[in-house]
């Protein structure tokens, strides 16, 4: 069974939606010292929180981001 465009489109922008949310959250704001502090709780450097909060936010953009495969392809020829 294969899902209409609209439906994959509101679910990427869902998933989008919550890795920035819970991304920034990591990284800036009240709930930041309570993840830096889950985070040395259970044995991370301190500092991890706001590495995997980037990390996080970069992968919502990256699930709105076209495929590789839809993009042009361009041949190298040697001069």
């Amino acid at each position: 069974m294969k899902l209409p465009r609209a439906a994959v489109w509101a679910a990427a922008i869902f998933l989008a939606v919550a890795f920035v949310l819970v991304g920034i959250s990591k990284v800036r704001g009240p709930s930041a010292m309570r993840w830096g502090e889950r985070f040395v709780h259970w044995g991370y450097p301190a500092g991890a929180e706001r590495i995997v909060g980037v990390l996080e936010i970069l992968a919502g953009v990256g699930v709105l981001m076209r495929s590789g495969d839809e993009l042009p392809r361009q041949r190298w020829s040697r001069s």
